[in-house]
């Protein structure tokens, strides 16, 4: 199946003014985006740092949100900071 890029995902987005169900909607994305990268989908002004820095973003937001986060869902979830 070939990727779609998701129409609702933009950078410049401010994940804190979305609704619960859009930071859902982007964390599962993120994890997608993710994936893609790394087996080797080309996603236009994407690349895995900003998939990270995106990710990190919307767990700040699912915490402060009380949004629960099941992980991990992929290798995204085990990045470890240096």
């Amino acid at each position: 199946m070939a990727f779609q890029y998701p129409e609702l995902i933009r950078k410049g987005t401010k994940i804190e003014d979305l609704s619960d169900e859009n930071v859902r909607y982007w964390h599962e994305k993120m994890h997608i985006f993710w994936n893609q990268i790394e087996s080797g989908t080309i996603i236009p002004d994407w690349n895995l740092q900003d998939v990270y820095d995106y990710h990190i973003a919307i767990l700040n937001v699912m915490r402060t949100k009380k949004i629960k986060h099941i992980s991990p869902i992929n290798t995204l979830d085990m990045i470890k900071e240096v």
